[in-house]
C-alpha cells in the first residue's frame, strides 16, 4: 500500500484470501477478499478487480449465499468481458452456475456444462475441472446418481490427463460416496485408498 499501487496491493490481498481459504480460515479469506475489491475499486477497471469480484462470488457460493454469489459473479463477468478477459468470465460463470443449481438445477447444470466446454476450448483446465466437479456434486446432492457417476468419470479423466492432483484426490472421495450410495462398499474403499491426501 505504501507503494501506491492499487493493482499490486489488490492482487496481493486476493492471493492472501485464497491462501486463507486453503487453510480453512473462511472469515479471514472473506475479509481479505473484501479488502482486495475495496482497494481495486479505487482505480480503473482491471483484470485484478474482475478476479477479486469472482473470488468474492466463489466464497459466497461456497458459503451457500447463492443470491450474493450470482450477483457478484455477474459483476465480475461484466468487468472481465469489457476487458476481453475470457478466463475470468469463465471462472465467474462456474460460480454462477453452481449457485444457480441450488434453486434451478437444470439451468445451473446447463451453464456449468457450457462453461466447461468453453474452458476446454481455451485451455482453462482448472475452471473446466471445477465446473465438472461442481456439476457432479449438485447431481449427487439431488440424488441423480447415474448423472453424477457419468460426470465424475469425465472429471476424473480430465484431472488425470492434466495432472491436477488436488482434484484427483477429491474426485476419488466423490466417487467413493457415489459407490456408497449404490451399495458398492468394495468400490468405495478402493477409491478412498487411492486418495491419500484426502485423509489430511
Amino acid at each position: 500500500r505504501e507503494l501506491g499501487d492499487p493493482r499490486r496491493t489488490g492482487d496481493t490481498l486476493l492471493g492472501l484470501s485464497r491462501a486463507r481459504w486453503t487453510n480453512a480460515d473462511r472469515a479471514g479469506a472473506e475479509a481479505a477478499g473484501q479488502e482486495a475489491v475495496a482497494v481495486l475499486n479505487e482505480g480503473l477497471p482491471c483484470r485484478e478487480l474482475a478476479m477479486a469480484l469472482s473470488n468474492q462470488s466463489q466464497l459466497a457460493m461456497l458459503a451457500q449465499r447463492n443470491e450474493e454469489a450470482i450477483m457478484l459473479g455477474h459483476r465480475a463477468a461484466k468487468v472481465a468481458e469489457a476487458l476481453g478477459d475470457t478466463e475470468t468470465v469463465v471462472h465467474a460463470q462456474v460460480n454462477i452456475g453452481t449457485a444457480l443449481t441450488r434453486t434451478d438445477l437444470e439451468a445451473g447444470l446447463d451453464l456449468l456444462l457450457r462453461t466447461a466446454r468453453t474452458a476446454d476450448e481455451h485451455g482453462y483446465d482448472d475452471s473446466m475441472c471445477r465446473a465438472l466437479v461442481n456439476a457432479t456434486w449438485q447431481c449427487m446432492t439431488d440424488h441423480r446418481i447415474p448423472a453424477a457417476s457419468e460426470l465424475v468419470e469425465q472429471a476424473m479423466a480430465l484431472a488425470r490427463d492434466r495432472e491436477l492432483s488436488l482434484y484427483v484426490d477429491y474426485l476419488h472421495v466423490t466417487r467413493a460416496l457415489l459407490a456408497l450410495a449404490t451399495g458398492d462398499f468394495t468400490g468405495a474403499l478402493a477409491d478412498v485408498e487411492q486418495a491419500p491426501n484426502a485423509h489430511r
